[in-house]
């Protein structure tokens, strides 16, 4: 048994168009501005992930976490959906080697990253013991400078230099980047599995999110 649809416009009166493979021809443009005076539906987020959650707790992850491993995440919320579009990593020690973690040496577990979603773990970075594992498991995106300077930044606090690494989210999943849905127990967690205090005590490891929260 075959059903005839027919698509058409009510108040143009136009039919939707069909090319020769069956396909409806379809265009795609921006949602409308929300209305003057309206509260916005999506809201810029941008804060670090902290032994507390968002911005709370220590967000400085220049931590110990060998024998009990210290975790750093955003988690859920009950009122809005969080859209994670980058992540951004940036370690301050009194040197920087990309043979190093920062200035540290001697990591064997390092640090993970990994995203937990209805019950599932997705690792994004997975034993991360140097500044330069850390820029090859994020894609070496967005770098920097040139020869022995590259991705790092010189004197960065009087005289302690800084390594950025960065993870373009929204550009593996587009449009809307990694969703930890409301009201769920999904997080994105940054775990710390080796001693990280050797860092400089001028310095730090702080993970940076960039996105988007969506009101329903």
């Amino acid at each position: 048994m075959s059903i005839t649809t027919y698509l058409r416009d009510p108040e143009t009166g136009v039919g939707a168009k069909i090319n020769d493979d069956g396909a409806v021809f379809v265009c795609s443009e921006s949602p409308p501005p929300p209305l003057v005076g309206t509260k916005n539906k999506r809201r810029l987020l941008n804060g670090l992930l902290g032994t507390a959650g968002l911005d709370a707790g220590t967000t400085n992850l220049r931590v110990n976490g060998l024998t009990s491993n210290v975790d750093a995440y955003i988690a859920a919320n009950p009122d809005y959906d969080i859209h994670i579009m980058s992540v951004s990593f940036y370690i301050n020690d009194s040197a920087i080697s990309m043979n190093r973690f920062g200035n540290v040496t001697g990591l064997t577990l390092g640090f993970d990253m990994f995203a937990e979603e209805s019950g599932d773990t997705t690792y994004m970075v997975k034993q991360a013991r140097t500044s330069g594992q850390l820029i090859s498991q994020t894609a070496a995106m967005n770098a920097f400078g040139s020869g022995a300077e590259l991705n790092i930044i010189s004197n960065m606090t009087g005289t302690t230099d800084a390594v950025f690494a960065f993870l373009d989210i929204g550009r593996i999943l587009p449009p809307e980047g990694l969703r930890i849905g409301r009201g769920t127990k999904d997080r994105l967690v940054v775990r710390i599995r080796d001693n990280l205090s050797q860092i400089s005590a001028l310095g730090a490891f702080e993970v940076r999110v960039f996105g988007f929260k969506k009101y329903p």
